[in-house]
């Protein structure tokens, strides 16, 4: 056996068979998105070296999520990022709102799917990008669909045959390894719309376009859906009440991790984001660092008494201005946190 592991070794590289234990990379590193709910309920944050896939209704905070991850990886690793914009819409002022570098993200505007294609492949092998955003799947062109006028009849199953083709040399890419020994550290994330399955009377009528390649290439599949509505009072001279006479200032986005290869699949959770006002493309953390810290226990709480540590509050009102006013203290409780759920 040794023979044929060195003769192999020889042929592809003096590492393609090695024992598990000596393989370098195996581990799984993992980057922030900056939303703790996110971060817990995938295991620490979204992996390096794996296809991560973001899908969802329109408005569902899709982007949202992967602009905060770029942002996070920016500041973590101080790498630059890639966004090939498929669909023409990458805002630069909203990224920096969100907090986006724009001198460390390169940005791709390819005409067809091949070309995308292409740009992934190889900036992927290149391993010099920390992510790679491709916005999005549902957009993806095929160049002889391109070709063809109006009237004519696209070919049935020509986009997913392509983007099965795309997603199959990407996982090459991530295989590659520099020198037989250095993973790829390149992390990807495609976000994908969904589609109605048209005759579909009970269960999910939802469908992601694109082939059924990229569902089972990915390590981890998460669905973002919009939900409640946040509103308050008008200030003097706002405009665009609801008919209530209220504001809109934010939105309750709620996602479930309908697949997840490297923790435990099938998590739901929730995070405000707000879109309106001073708090612009912010999330709400201290409603995320309460609702975690009093189901782990970090946060005492009884009756109308919270705690933390020697530290107590009369009512949550008055433990969220106390850390709205102390945000290391969201750091602090957030550590003890991961603890228990990572």
């Amino acid at each position: 056996m040794d023979e044929v592991i060195s003769a192999l070794n020889k042929k592809f590289g003096k590492t393609i068979i090695q024992p598990a234990s000596k393989m370098k990379g195996l581990e799984i590193e993992r980057i922030s998105t900056g939303i703790i709910s996110l971060d817990i309920e995938t295991g620490g944050g979204l992996p390096k070296s794996r296809l991560i896939e973001i899908y969802g209704h329109e408005s569902s905070g899709k982007t949202y999520v992967c602009l905060h991850t770029v942002a996070e990886a920016q500041k973590q690793l101080n790498k630059k990022c890639l966004w090939i914009d498929m669909e023409g819409v990458f805002d630069p002022e909203w990224s920096k709102k969100v907090g986006v570098n724009l001198d460390l993200l390169d940005l791709a505007k390819p005409e067809t799917a091949e070309q995308a294609g292409t740009i992934l492949d190889t900036a992927t092998r290149s391993n010099n990008y920390s992510i790679i955003i491709l916005d999005s799947v549902a957009a993806m062109l095929p160049q002889e669909d391109l070709d063809k006028a109006m009237d004519d009849s696209e070919r049935i199953g020509n986009r997913a045959m392509v983007n099965n083709r795309i997603v199959r040399k990407l996982q090459s890419a991530l295989n590659a390894r520099e020198d037989g020994e250095i993973p790829n550290e390149t992390m990807v994330i495609f976000i994908n719309q969904v589609r109605e399955n048209i005759g579909v009377v009970y269960g999910n009528p939802d469908e992601t376009p694109g082939g059924k390649g990229i569902r089972f290439m990915a390590s981890i599949r998460i669905e973002m859906r919009r939900s409640d509505l946040i509103k308050e009072t008008p200030l003097d001279g706002e405009t665009g009440k609801t008919p209530d006479g209220k504001m809109i200032i934010g939105v309750t986005i709620k996602f479930k991790t309908t697949k997840n290869k490297t923790a435990c699949p099938l998590k739901t959770g929730q995070f405000i984001l707000y879109t309106d006002r001073e708090r612009l493309g912010q999330v709400d953390r201290v409603d995320e660092i309460t609702r975690y810290g009093i189901m782990s226990g970090v946060i005492k709480h009884a009756g109308p008494s919270y705690s933390i540590g020697e530290r107590k509050f009369l009512g949550k009102e008055a433990l969220g201005d106390f850390l709205k006013e102390n945000p290391e203290e969201i750091v602090k409780i957030y550590e003890e946190v991961k603890k228990i759920y990572v």
